[in-house]
């Protein structure tokens, strides 16, 4: 931590502060304010996002987060501005910055919230940069895979689920047995999504076959579904499959097909949403699917927003 001017915790939070020893752990406000985030991902970019602007304020200013006037702050914003960050970067960075002085306003730690007008980038772009899969190289890809080869059948279904549930791979990798509750024809599979939100998803029919046969295959019947194995292995030993390794056999499975355009795990998540908005699914139920809070987001996912339809031409007729 570089967080060098920052007291021990001295927050409003009476209860915590009565079980924890802060001169032994030598936790700080912002210590507590990152470890609220529940999520890995978004705790790691919250730490990168807070350091860069203490790092600046030291530079630039010869002050600590705590001595930052909005002044500062706008300042900081126009340096990232020019330094060739993208809009949705910069839109991060703001976010984090706001919701780091909310946070210390509300503890006690400042008097105001100094970021509470500051404002952030209108974010322009209208559809992602992901590649999405098409059609025939996702058919080609989940047709490569042996289904009766233990590793290659956790393979295909990794790659199916991540598809067919537009689940992210955060999810999939904590997937267990126990979150797949057969219903009649189908599963509901509860999915542990970004902020610890619980998203439950019907399977599609090609999923839910798919799912059958592995558990018979493997004869997996607790725990997590997608294990590790050694390579050349037909066994799992009982630790979760990592995000990297996901990312590695999909790269390599489209390295062994020739597809040129590489494709990563999130791929799949956006193909899903990018094909049920192109084949006439609902903003709504989309954002749904996606698990996303706004469908400002999910409008990102439609590839086909920039065409202006028939219908809308046909609108002029005079």
């Amino acid at each position: 931590m570089i967080y060098t001017d920052i007291p021990l915790i001295q927050s409003k939070s009476r209860e915590l502060s009565t079980r924890v020893d802060r001169a032994k752990l030598k936790l700080t406000i912002i210590d507590l304010f990152i470890n609220a985030t529940p999520n890995v991902n978004s705790r790691r970019a919250l730490m990168a996002d807070i350091k860069l602007l203490e790092a600046y304020l030291r530079s630039n200013y010869d002050i600590g987060l705590l001595e930052a006037s909005l002044a500062h702050l706008g300042d900081y914003r126009e340096y990232l501005a020019n330094s060739g960050s993208s809009i949705a970067t910069i839109k991060r960075k703001v976010a984090s910055i706001r919701r780091l002085y909310k946070f210390l306003h509300v503890e006690g730690t400042l008097e105001a919230n100094i970021a509470q007008n500051l404002e952030g980038p209108k974010l322009y772009r209208v559809t992602g940069a992901t590649p999405v899969f098409g059609k025939i190289d996702l058919s080609n890809v989940l047709n490569s895979f042996d289904i009766f080869h233990p590793v290659e059948c956790r393979n295909k279904l990794a790659i199916a689920m991540m598809y067919y549930t537009a689940c992210r791979v955060g999810a999939l990798v904590q997937l267990r047995i126990e979150d797949l509750q057969r219903v009649a024809s189908h599963y509901e599979i509860r999915l542990k999504e970004k902020r610890g939100v619980i998203h439950t998803v019907v399977s599609h029919p090609s999923l839910t076959e798919l799912i059958d046969h592995f558990i018979q295959l493997t004869g997996i019947t607790t725990g997590h579904i997608f294990l590790q194995s050694r390579k050349g292995w037909r066994k799992f030993y009982d630790k979760p499959l990592g995000q990297r390794s996901l990312l590695n056999m999909i790269k390599k499975t489209c390295k062994v097909l020739d597809i040129d355009t590489i494709y990563g795990n999130h791929s799949l998540r956006a193909s899903a949403i990018t094909n049920h908005l192109g084949n006439g699914g609902k903003l709504q139920e989309a954002k749904k699917l996606a698990c996303h809070r706004s469908a400002d987001m999910t409008s990102m996912y439609n590839r086909d927003d920039k065409v202006i339809k028939l219908e809308e031409v046909l609108r002029m007729t005079l």
